[in-house]
C-alpha cells in the first residue's frame, strides 16, 4: 500500500505547500506541526495492498460549484446514503493505479528503476458542464498537480 492513504502523510510530506497555499473556503490555515485531518472519514483495506481512503463533505459544500452534481435525486439515489456524503475519494489499485476523485484524476505509476518512478497524470471534466464547473477542476489540477504544481 502507498502511503497517499493514510491520511497522515499529509501534514507532514506536504507542510511546506500546505503553508504556502491559501486555505480553501470555510477552511483555516493550520500551524506548523498541526498534522491532524480535520476531516473525519472511512478507510477500507482489501487484499493484495488495495486500498480506499475517504473523508466526508463538509458543512458548506453546497457552496463548492465543483459539487453542484450532488443536487441531482437521480445521482445521489443512485450513490447511496454512505457514498453521497464522500468528498476526497483516494482509491489505489497496488501496485501503479491510483484514483483521486478530489482532482478528479487518475494517476498511473510506472517504475523506472529500482529508485526512481514516473507518475503519469489525467485529468478529466464533464464535457456537458459548463465552465463555471470545469474552470474551478481544471486551475485546481493545474495549480495542484501539474508540472509546477504544489503536489
Amino acid at each position: 500500500m502507498e502511503n497517499d492513504q493514510d491520511y497522515y502523510h499529509v501534514g507532514l510530506t506536504h507542510a511546506s505547500s500546505l503553508l504556502a497555499s491559501p486555505p480553501g473556503p470555510g477552511q483555516i490555515r493550520r500551524g506548523i506541526g498541526d498534522f491532524r485531518n480535520p476531516n473525519p472519514g472511512v478507510v477500507a483495506l482489501a487484499d493484495y495492498g488495495h486500498v480506499s481512503a475517504n473523508t466526508y463533505l463538509p458543512d458548506n459544500w453546497q457552496e463548492n460549484p465543483a459539487q453542484v452534481w450532488r443536487n441531482d435525486p437521480e445521482k445521489a439515489t443512485r450513490y447511496g446514503p454512505l457514498t453521497a456524503k464522500l468528498s476526497m475519494h483516494h482509491l489505489d489499485v497496488y501496485p501503479n493505479c491510483w484514483f483521486l476523485s478530489g482532482y478528479q484524476s487518475l494517476v498511473v505509476r510506472q517504475p523506472k528503476g529500482p529508485n526512481q518512478t514516473e507518475m503519469w497524470y489525467f485529468n478529466f471534466i464533464d464535457r456537458n458542464a459548463g465552465e463555471d464547473v470545469n474552470e474551478p477542476w481544471r486551475r485546481k489540477a493545474i495549480n495542484l498537480l501539474g508540472p509546477a504544481g504544489m503536489f
